[in-house]
């Protein structure tokens, strides 16, 4: 494999040892171990950088009442570098503040051309913005 750094463990590269345990469903991890293959950022070197899976809010944390954004934001698909950014919020939009993670706070906002009312907690759609939050308190 041309580019990667591959540790072996008694002769056998632990990229295969870790290949044949997923086969087997031994392996419960769905991507190898960091420690098997290593280059630039942890992996192939010259490969794209990774994306961030999508991680859901905890819609039971959100607040019951909105504040308002005073610029606008991009709301991205989980609390983490490299997350895709699923739509943006332009400044005065309505969002409901959620439990935070990781320098991102979780938060819901109502779809585009509808009332600021999310009490429904599945009505609302949800994702991530960045802090600190550009915001002031509504009403």
């Amino acid at each position: 494999m041309a580019g990667v750094a591959v540790r072996r463990r008694g002769g056998v590269p632990a990229a295969l040892l870790w290949c044949a345990s997923v086969a087997l469903g031994c392996a419960p991890e769905a991507t190898p171990p960091a420690a098997a293959v290593s280059g630039a950022g942890g992996g192939v070197a010259g490969a794209a950088p990774a994306v961030a899976a999508p991680v859901a809010v905890d819609r039971a944390t959100c607040a019951s009442e909105a504040v308002l954004l005073t610029r606008a934001v991009p709301v991205l698909s989980a609390p983490a570098p490299g997350a895709d950014t699923v739509r943006s919020l332009p400044r005065g939009a309505p969002v409901f503040l959620c439990a935070g993670r990781g320098g991102h706070r979780g938060v819901m906002f109502p779809a585009p051309g509808r009332r600021a009312d999310c009490g429904q907690r599945g009505a609302c759609p949800t994702g991530w913005l960045r802090e600190p939050l550009p915001i002031e308190l509504a009403g």
